[in-house]
């Protein structure tokens, strides 16, 4: 009888040690996830601040009809997004554990999954809105014939 215990005490601890690992390798997945995410971010905020900068060149007269040419990238200014798509390879395997015994690391585990499950709806609804606005305005300038000049390379007065 005290060997059945024993070695149920020993397939216990073995199973919690499994979950253990398992729930730190998700950990690292999601760091990693992370951490390519906030590659990513920075890329496309440097992206929309040139467009800013650009922006702001024609809005304060900068660019004219003379000069228009040097600024290769103007001709996109309100036809060009960059959507951001969050990894979510981690947070999708700490859903599937999350509901087992997370033992110590409950409070973390939960503070994630509730970034995941504030942050990554704003950030699908904001990417639907750029794409929505930039289609909205690929449609109404492509009426214009300068305009399909210009997304040829043609300056056209």
């Amino acid at each position: 009888m005290i060997g059945i215990l024993l070695a149920l005490q020993v397939n216990n601890w073995n199973e919690n040690r499994k979950q253990k690992d398992n729930l730190n390798n998700i950990l690292r997945t999601i760091s990693y996830d992370m951490e390519t995410d906030t590659l990513v971010a920075s890329q496309v905020g440097r992206i929309y601040d040139s467009l800013q900068k650009y922006s702001n060149r024609i809005i304060n007269k900068e660019l004219n009809r003379n000069n228009y040419q040097e600024c290769i990238q103007c001709t996109s200014l309100t036809t060009f997004y960059s959507p951001f798509n969050i990894q979510t390879k981690g947070f999708e395997l700490l859903k599937n554990v999350s509901n087992e015994g997370t033992n110590q690391k409950d409070g973390l585990v939960t503070n994630i999954v509730q970034l995941y499950t504030l942050y990554k709806p704003i950030i699908e609804k904001n990417n639907e809105r750029l794409e929505n606005e930039v289609m909205k305005n690929l449609n109404e300038l492509k009426d214009y014939p300068w305009f399909v000049d210009l997304t040829l390379g043609k300056f056209n007065e």
